[in-house]
């Protein structure tokens, strides 16, 4: 009895190899599907962004010897529909107030 149980586990050791091998190949198949579908996911993703326009900005000096940031802010929002800020003239030491505002859409806003 123990002859036979004996050389039923060495057949068994035997065979072990083969299906182990067996084994391997199915994970790694299954690891490559995940994989090659984790890839295509990325691509898709990345074909489908749309590329940014970026719009291209003008600055216009609406007062050039006296800004009150108030209504510097207030007048380039009227006129072109942007940010109005007081920043330094060279050399006068005085603020002149600069508009930046979009220059694609500048023919619409102005009055």
């Amino acid at each position: 009895m123990n002859l036979i149980l004996l050389s039923t586990i060495k057949s068994l050791l035997h065979l072990a190899p083969k299906y182990l091998i067996q084994i391997i190949l199915i994970k790694m198949a299954k690891l490559l599907k995940f994989a090659l579908i984790g890839f295509l996911l990325i691509v898709s993703v990345v074909m489908n962004v749309n590329p940014v326009n970026a719009q291209r900005r003008c600055t216009e000096i609406l007062d050039p010897n006296n800004c009150v940031p108030d209504d510097c802010k207030n007048q380039c929002i009227q006129k072109h529909n942007g940010n109005g800020l007081c920043v330094g003239s060279s050399g006068t030491g005085q603020f002149a107030c600069a508009c930046t505002y979009d220059c694609l859409n500048s023919h619409l806003n102005t009055k």
